[in-house]
């Protein structure tokens, strides 16, 4: 899970800025 971590927190990161780009290249 410590994976996930690292991913979630970019995606965090990036949803904070309003650009997903993570979820929008999936």
């Amino acid at each position: 899970m410590e994976l996930d971590e690292g991913f979630f927190s970019t995606e965090i990161e990036e949803e904070e800025k309003g650009t997903p780009l993570k979820r929008g290249r999936g």
